[in-house]
């Protein structure tokens, strides 16, 4: 019945069916997707326990939320995820409500649970920096090629899990000049309603050698698509966010090590202001719009921040 988060509406229940009308009303069709997948995931798991949609009360919508969250305490899928569904549910919810097919006062059980129910990443080493020696072990028990790679990725340039599945093999510029000088980069394009953002990363050497292996390697593969990812069961297919995520996922499970997608995001801006590389420049390669946000990426152990602060121009004034 679906696919990814594709729904084939008219096999839809009814109630699925009289809601995607309200939802396609509403939403863009990409955004309603997911509106309408979490419900018809909900109404699966109902049918099973005998139950239905159309009866749905908060201790079903509870049950349902604590089965995802055994899930997200396994590693299988992130914090965010839980609270995404729970929004969506609640959404879902509140249609029933307007449609008097559910009581508002289970409808408020619903709105309040679902707005305690924490947001973020799993835990809060999610947003720690790798360790140079966590990264050492995890490429050393990496012995998967298109896994080790995704990681190089995401530790050199920081993408967002959606950069992932944007990118293209003409975003990779080795050849670009500047004036009379080489000066590969690596064009990362993100959208976000209408608006399209589009930051370059600049490459050196090693970094830039690394990329040319990769691409011969996808040009060797003949691929329907100018993807730089894709599934490796099935290379026609292009990734998306979930796909990205549970690649990630298959690399904690190798290294034994917790990395979700966006941690090494984390790690990307944490290891260049270490080496004293300007927040400006961190926060351009980021692409954060607000330098708050570059600053807030920055997870500094107690000792480096000390080590730094002693070293820096503080000393002439204090010291």
């Amino acid at each position: 019945m679906h696919k990814g988060r594709r729904t084939d509406r008219p096999k839809l229940p009814p109630i699925l069916q009289n809601y995607s009308d309200y939802i396609y009303s509403t939403y863009s069709e990409a955004t309603a997707e997911g509106y309408i997948y979490w419900p018809l995931r909900l109404h699966e798991f109902l049918n099973e326990k005998g139950r239905s949609l159309e009866k749905m009360t908060f201790e079903d919508l509870q049950f349902y939320l604590n089965e995802l969250t055994t899930r997200r305490k396994r590693k299988e899928i992130m914090q965010s995820t839980v609270k995404t569904v729970a929004k969506t549910l609640r959404t879902f919810a509140e249609w029933l409500m307007d449609q008097r097919i559910m009581d508002s006062s289970e409808f408020y059980k619903i709105d309040k649970y679902v707005e305690k129910i924490p947001g973020g990443d799993i835990g809060d080493d999610d947003k720690q920096a790798l360790t140079k020696e966590e990264i050492s072990t995890a490429y050393r028990k990496l012995h998967d090629l298109f896994l080790s790679f995704l990681l190089w990725v995401g530790l050199n340039f920081g993408l967002r899990r959606i950069e992932y599945c944007n990118l293209r093999i003409e975003h990779i510029e080795l050849d670009h000049m500047e004036g009379d000088e080489p000066a590969p980069r690596i064009k990362i394009e993100n959208s976000k309603g209408r608006r399209k953002k589009t930051r370059y990363i600049p490459m050196f050497a090693p970094q830039a050698n690394k990329w040319r292996m990769w691409l011969e390697y996808v040009k060797s593969l003949n691929l329907p698509h100018d993807h730089v990812f894709f599934n490796p069961k099935n290379p026609s297919e292009i990734p998306n966010k979930d796909r990205v995520s549970s690649w990630f996922v298959k690399i904690s499970k190798i290294t034994g090590i917790h990395i979700p997608s966006h941690r090494p995001r984390y790690t990307y801006p944490t290891r260049m202001w270490e080496e004293d590389v300007p927040l400006d420049l961190i926060q351009k390669v980021m692409g954060h719009s607000k330098l708050e946000t570059t600053i807030g990426y920055l997870k500094i152990h107690e000792r480096t921040f000390r080590k730094k602060f002693m070293e820096s121009g503080a000393k002439r004034l204090f010291g």
